[in-house]
């Protein structure tokens, strides 16, 4: 930055909540590590990536697409997610589709079960046992570890469904109830490892919640709402 240029108490905090997001971005597999740099660049106003910018576009002549809010029609930065002048959120076509391929996904897993994917259960550890992983495995794994775009109706959307798939009454085990009215161990392991899968991903959620929208009080307490609901039933 210029010697000149002061950042105010709001700046600075403003700056260090962007900061940390793109970190969380890198952090989670979203951009690669030039991508971080290259925004890091932005965000701390130097202009190497609008040299890299000009560069391209004179590689493959082709001008720079211009982004617009498309409430207002203000200009916006490459990155923004929300409009600086009306506040209208930037939800991009991928993120639109994000719950069908989800959940188009999973069927992949489910048809592979029906097709003798197997689970796997005693004698085989389920999620990282030797040799190929089950269905089931894959499965739990990739809800498990799957990102969920960060636009707030990506959150509280996957924030209801995980909660909608967490079986609470798995986590109260007693001598009187075992098996928690499910058929077998078998069946009993089955549900706890997928419900654990969806827990996880609830927990997700709500962590980055604490981070993305910690100026959007709204969001934050209905995520807030679904974590504690279930943490207070299964802990």
């Amino acid at each position: 930055m210029d010697k000149e240029e002061k950042i105010d108490v709001k700046g600075l905090k403003e700056l260090k909540e962007q900061l940390s997001t793109l970190k969380e971005l890198l952090d989670d597999g979203l951009i690669t590590k030039d991508e971080y740099e290259e925004k890091r660049n932005i965000i701390m106003g130097k202009k190497r990536s609008e040299i890299i910018i000009e560069k391209v576009s004179e590689a493959v002549n082709v001008r720079p697409k211009v982004k617009k809010c498309p409430s207002c029609g203000e200009i916006l930065n490459t990155f923004d997610t929300k409009c600086p002048t009306c506040g209208y959120e930037i939800r991009e076509v991928i993120n639109t589709s994000a719950m069908k391929k989800f959940q188009d996904d999973l069927m992949k897993f489910d048809e592979q079960l029906k097709d003798g994917g197997g689970i796997k259960l005693f004698g085989f550890d389920v999620l990282s046992g030797s040799g190929d992983k089950s269905a089931f495995a894959r499965k739990c794994e990739y809800i498990k570890n799957y990102i969920v775009p960060r636009t707030k109706e990506d959150f509280i959307e996957f924030g209801i469904l995980a909660k909608s798939n967490i079986e609470t009454k798995l986590y109260h085990k007693t001598l009187l109830h075992p098996l928690c009215g499910c058929k077998d161990a078998d069946d009993y392991n089955r549900r706890k490892l997928l419900s654990d899968a969806w827990w996880s991903m609830l927990q997700q959620i709500f962590d980055k919640t604490k981070i993305v929208f910690s100026d959007d009080e709204a969001t934050y307490k209905k995520i807030e709402k679904l974590y504690v609901e279930i943490y207070n039933n299964i802990m």
